[in-house]
């Protein structure tokens, strides 16, 4: 007769009675319960467990499978007393016929593991699916059943402390999601000099990308925080008066010093069109490189031709008028449009008075919430992994294993 899916009759494997009724994910059968009922019970957990690690690795490493990303690896034990008790057939036969039955491991990965005993046959085999096998290899596999520790603790029937050696062993590298060096083919049979040091300098290489990238990250989140703060005490200077402080620069959105163009367009670093628009000269001759026209209100040919007249009245500069703010604010925000939080910020922001926003607000407020929902998804994902009563639906018919007697 067939060994019956913990995943769908936890308690006919074992499971304290009710985990049916509380939809209770379950990893082991031990129908005739060879191990203690404390131990099974910890050994579940530590399953469970295993496979968030697993799925957390497998996602750092990238190691997408089938048609739905990155999943972890799943780890089953099964223990009967003889092998008719789960199938026909010699211990390879049996265990490889639980392990398709059950669907160990996700669709499209095969990335299931199955630790099978037959107690009164003396007999046991680990088999995995071709997905898991780079993990956990058949050499590794038949180190584990052959190892006089296992074998000894068998004889001893001390089967939880015989489980215990095996799975101690197996979840080192489904956690990880990455292959002990021993049991690797380069551990096993060695490989030249050359050859390991190009290994190493790849991967140093991904390291100090992948480092190189968190710095970036950082460096531009500092970055656009310190502008934002500009822009924000300009416009806070600006509410209290109508000259305020001087602005930022539109286009890199810098401080800009004092200037009052009564003898030149180019003073202190600065530049002022005939528009009345003023900005760093770098900037501006940057921007005139590439655009004929003033940035803020689109004058073609905007640079004066010679001394700047100035508007009777009126500010040395126009810089104080609320096109000049809005494209300030607009720059900000399309240049660092990749930082979290800023394009949700933007999108508040246009639906408010651009004189009523307060910025630095807003842009934390929405990173406050990038956090928290995505804190919220990670809790949702964790309660969908642990109700989730069904095994990933893999098989192991072109995995791999060993078998072994005790």
């Amino acid at each position: 007769m067939g060994l019956p899916n913990p995943r769908t009759h936890p308690t006919s494997c074992g499971a304290p009675q009710g985990t049916d009724d509380a939809g209770r994910a379950w990893r082991i059968c031990d129908p005739s319960s060879f191990l203690s009922d404390s131990y099974r019970q910890s050994l579940n957990e530590r399953l469970i467990q295993l496979e968030r690690d697993s799925h957390a690795s497998a996602i750092k490493a990238g190691a997408a499978c089938g048609t739905t990303g990155p999943k972890g690896a799943e780890l089953a034990v099964a223990i009967v007393g003889s092998l008719s008790d789960a199938g026909t057939g010699n211990v390879n036969q049996v265990s490889r016929q639980v392990f398709n039955q059950w669907g160990i491991g996700h669709e499209g990965c095969n990335n299931g593991v199955l630790l099978f005993l037959a107690i009164n046959d003396r007999k046991s085999s680990i088999k995995t699916g071709s997905g898991a096998q780079a993990l956990v290899n058949d050499r590794m596999a038949s180190a584990v059943l052959k190892g006089d520790q296992l074998k000894r603790k068998l004889r001893d029937a001390d089967y939880d402390a015989a489980v215990e050696h095996a799975v101690s062993i197996l979840e080192g590298p489904l956690a990880s999601y990455s292959a002990p060096f021993e049991y690797s083919f380069i551990g096993y049979y060695g490989i030249t000099i050359a050859c390991a040091l190009c290994v190493l300098t790849g991967v140093s290489y991904i390291v100090y990308r992948q480092e190189q990238d968190r710095k970036h990250n950082a460096e531009r989140k500092a970055e656009f925080e310190r502008k934002l703060a500009n822009l924000h005490s300009a416009l806070d200077a600006r509410k209290k008066s109508d000259n305020g402080a001087n602005p930022p620069c539109a286009i890199c959105l810098e401080p800009m010093p004092d200037a009052t163009f009564e003898t030149s367009e180019v003073e202190n670093g600065l530049e002022i069109l005939s528009c009345g628009h003023c900005f760093h000269a770098d900037c501006i001759q940057e921007w005139l490189s590439r655009n004929q026209s003033c940035p803020v209100c689109r004058r073609a040919n905007p640079r004066c031709s010679g001394k700047y007249q100035h508007e009777a009245g009126g500010n040395s500069t126009r810089n104080h008028e609320e096109s000049y703010w809005m494209f300030a604010r607009s720059r900000l925000f399309e240049d660092y449009s990749d930082v979290p939080g800023v394009e949700r910020a933007a999108s508040r922001v246009e639906q408010t008075h651009w004189e009523d926003q307060d910025l630095s607000r807003i842009y934390y407020e929405e990173v406050s919430t990038m956090e928290r929902e995505a804190a919220e998804r990670e809790v949702e994902l964790e309660a969908q992994r642990a109700n989730d009563d069904n095994w990933g639906g893999g098989n192991c018919d072109s995995g791999g294993g060993a078998d072994g007697d005790w």
